[in-house]
């Protein structure tokens, strides 16, 4: 069969001018790009610190603002329990009076107010219709310190007992002449209602963005713009690490998703009055739309610029190695006619020139190159089969732990082996419940002598499976440790061996029921390989020979055994 070369395309790879052409252009183009990337990255970072600075400026007015109306309301609370004398708190009556007389705490409790006995228990409220006389609120923290303890504090945003809607209360301790604490005051600001708190939270940062107010203690929001936020829940300690650096009282900036997972620019300022978090969120869509618009103004000017540069270098070296293209085609016209091939003319002897004398000495080693080709091209493709046969029949599933961060991937395999349903969230838990109680404590030695030497190991063992029947699976692990020794994850493939142990335990059977048939035979039986050295005997035949066990002449020939042992072979 006639094997021709094809053209070589101007746009292939194979292209000596497309390659010069790619690496002419490669330090044009990476140093373009560079500084288009570099230009757009410091300009996005010093947008980003300059929005985060404006952002926490707004967001520090907005808290600032909280925290005084904070202290106004307990300080007013505090101002109005140095009023209520201990003839009042004995006099419920005229303690209702009292407080239905004090104007300014409705305008700054929209819940109402009440007080409590040193019990918890409230005596008096307004409004009276809340129905709160009667009972016990000593299981809310912010009464129970201030009965315990004797302090002023803001409670934990609740559910309100009465009012059963969001709140957060107020109390402050009532004292009796000699300073002792007789009850307490407290002021509800129930959430569900306009507040203060409305007036800076219900409004929208910039368009889309919005403000949050979090109480740190519990991670909990207390208000937001969207108010089916108030009272939810923040994600637990650890999963996101600069939310928890908010709830430790950090004060500044940052880029992570808000509650609807949307990447934000956040800003937090602490409300040390009462221990919340002011916070601000800002999509990003919005914050760096300017800076995105003027980064993809930059990258179309920058790959504009690429184009140009390019399609002026391509022309120029085209013109330059339109000799090779002649060249080449020549050689092509040769191998296609029935004449035999010639050598190509060397008319110069620059670099085209000694690429056609390459061209020459390619012709006479053409033929050996087609035949070694065809030769290789068969031994990869069985190579390949199989290869991918041994990938079938070995079945083998992975399993990598991440010990720094305790997160465990399983591969499909092992789902399939240990029988796993694919719902269930990858543990170890779950592995260990597999694996045979017998096995266990083997597989637990090998893997951490494994951690503590720091050398991988290999050990088979079963599984039980949910129905009782067992499967033997060989595993091997190997860990990953840093510079001082500590483990970073450990890395684990798992091969399903049932049918091979099946294998060697019938063939152990048959071989010791082949040993008991032959040493039930009443005469001396022995056998050879071709090498005349013994694979096996009976009893019979190694007692004779000098020997306690059949299994001591395996592998001896009659010279190693002595000739006593030869003459009773063939006695």
């Amino acid at each position: 069969m006639n094997h021709q070369p094809d053209p070589v395309s101007l746009w292939s790879w194979r292209s000596l001018q497309t390659r010069i052409t790619v690496l002419t252009l490669s330090a044009f183009l990476i140093g373009i790009w560079s500084l288009s990337l570099l230009a757009s990255r410091m300009l996005h970072r010093d947008i980003e610190q300059l929005l985060g600075e404006q952002q926490l400026a707004n967001v520090s007015l907005h808290a600032n603002a909280i925290e005084r109306t904070l202290i106004e309301r307990m300080t007013t609370l505090e101002s109005v329990t140095r009023l209520i004398s201990p003839a009042l708190m004995q006099d419920t009556a005229a303690l209702q009076a009292f407080l239905e007389e004090r104007p300014a705490l409705p305008q700054f409790f929209n819940g109402g107010f009440f007080v409590t006995d040193s019990t918890g228990t409230a005596i008096a409220s307004v409004p009276i219709h809340a129905h709160r006389v009667g009972v016990n609120y000593l299981d809310r923290d912010h009464i129970a310190t201030a009965l315990l303890q004797g302090k002023g504090s803001i409670s934990k945003p609740v559910i309100g007992k009465q009012l059963q809607s969001p709140v957060v209360s107020m109390a402050a301790p009532v004292r009796d002449a000699n300073g002792q604490v007789s009850g307490s005051l407290v002021g509800v600001i129930d959430l569900g209602k306009p507040s203060f708190l409305d007036d800076i939270i219900s409004t929208h940062y910039g368009k889309t963005g919005s403000y949050m107010l979090i109480a740190n203690r519990w991670r909990m929001v207390v208000s937001a713009s969207n108010k089916r936020h108030t009272l939810e829940s923040l994600p637990s300690v650890g999963t996101n690490q600069v939310i928890d650096r908010f709830m430790q009282g950090f004060e500044g900036s940052a880029t992570m998703p808000d509650f609807q997972g949307i990447e934000a620019l956040t800003s937090a300022k602490h409300i040390r009055v009462a221990n919340w978090s002011m916070v601000a969120f800002l999509p990003t869509t919005e914050a760096f739309a300017s800076i995105d618009n003027l980064t993809r103004n930059i990258a179309w000017a920058t790959l504009m610029t690429s184009l140009l540069a390019a399609s002026l270098t391509w022309w120029l070296l085209r013109r330059q190695f339109q000799p090779i293209h002649n060249a080449f085609q020549a050689l092509i016209n040769q191998a296609e006619s029935e004449h035999p091939l010639q050598a190509l003319p060397v008319t110069s002897k620059d670099e085209v020139g000694q690429l056609i004398h390459s061209f020459n000495h390619l012709l006479e080693i053409l033929a050996q190159r087609e035949a070694f080709l065809t030769t290789s091209e068969h031994l990869t493709r069985e190579l390949a089969e199989r290869l991918d046969e041994a990938q079938r029949i070995s079945q083998m599933g992975s399993w990598t732990l991440d010990i720094a961060h305790n997160t465990l991937l399983l591969s499909d395999e092992i789902y399939r082996l240990f029988e796993i349903p694919p719902q269930h969230e990858a543990s170890f838990e779950i592995l260990l419940n597999k694996i045979h109680p017998y096995d266990t404590t083997e597989v637990h030695h090998a893997y951490t002598t494994s951690l503590l030497t720091q050398a991988p190991y290999q050990i088979e063992y079963r599984l039980r499976m949910n129905d009782g029947h067992l499967k033997w699976v060989q595993q091997r692990c190997r860990s990953e440790f840093d510079a001082h020794g500590k483990a970073l994850r450990s890395i684990a493939t798992v091969q399903d061996i049932t049918e091979r142990k099946l294998a060697e335990t019938a063939l152990a059977d048959a071989r010791a029921l082949l040993t008991t048939v032959i040493d039930t035979i009443p005469m001396r039986v022995f056998w050879k390989d071709q090498q005349l050295q013994y694979l096996g005997c009976n009893t019979e035949f190694a007692r004779d020979a000098g020997f306690s066990h059949p299994s001591d002449i395996v592998g001896k020939d009659d010279f190693q055994m002595g000739w006593a042992a030869q003459a009773h072979a063939y006695r």
